[in-house]
Formats: C-alpha cells, structure tokens, sequence
C-alpha cells in the first residue's frame, strides 16, 4: 500500500500554527473533508474529535494519529501536517508536531489495519520523520513519502 496514493493534495498542510491538538486535528480533518469531497465536513470533524485527540492519539517521536472507520467516506484518505511549533498533549511524553489524520471507509476494517502498519513501518526510515518536519510546502511533504 503507498500511503502517498490516499492524501488528497488539499490534504498536505505543512506549518500549522495552532496551539492545541484538537484544534490542529479539526484544521486537518476539515482539509482532508473538502480535499477527499467528503459531503459532511463538520461531521467528519466531530467524529475525528469524538474519538480523542489525547496520549492515545500519540504514538510517540512526536507523532499523533488520529483516525477513524466511518461510512462518509469511499476510500482511505489521508491529511498530513507538520505543525510551526509543537504543541503539549496532556499525559503524552513528548510534544506532538507532525500529524497523520486518516479516515477509512467502515466497510473494510483491514484497510485501516493495512495503512497503520504501513505508516508504523514508514516511521520506522530513519528520513521519513526529519523529511516530513524539512517540508515546507504541501510538494514536499508528498515527496517525503516513497513512491514504491
């Protein structure tokens, strides 16, 4: 699966300005709706947002991944933002300052299972993450991830 086939590319924020993971959440989740065409926006936010933004959402290396399985949308679909400054997230070890929201069809629960790994694999370059926080356009935050 390559991940860089699902963001749309209003969905490539790089840097975000706002102080709070719930705010960067809904900036990221409302630009993934309008890229993915997604009829719903504000419901897709508030059922991003009704799933937690907290430590849970933290996977760790500064990394936040928010996500859910929701009939509002046909395909995986992907945002990714890097945020200007990291903002706290209460119980997390670190700062959170990159972002992954994904949204999955309800459909396919192996589809959400499929794109976790790969982003966990992905995580796992030691270029990706330090490619992803160089980025300052919506282009290279795409080129950070591999084409095959």
């Amino acid at each position: 699966m390559l991940l860089r086939d699902h963001i749309p590319a209003g969905a490539l924020l790089p840097g975000l300005t706002h102080t709070t993971l719930d705010d960067t959440v809904a900036a990221a989740t409302r630009a993934l709706a309008t890229a993915a065409a997604v009829g719903d926006a504000d419901g897709l936010v508030r059922l991003m947002l009704s799933q937690g933004t907290g430590p849970d959402t933290v996977v760790g290396r500064g990394v936040a991944v928010p996500h859910v399985r929701t009939p509002q949308v046909a395909d995986l679909s992907l945002a990714v933002a890097s945020l200007a400054e990291p903002v706290a997230v209460a119980g997390a070890e670190a700062p959170v300052d990159l972002l992954f929201v994904i949204a999955a069809p309800d459909r396919d629960p192996r589809l959400m299972l499929r794109a976790l790994a790969r982003l966990g694999r992905l995580m796992k370059s030691p270029a990706f993450l330090p490619g992803l926080r160089r980025a300052g356009t919506p282009a290279a935050l795409l080129a950070a991830f591999p084409e095959r």
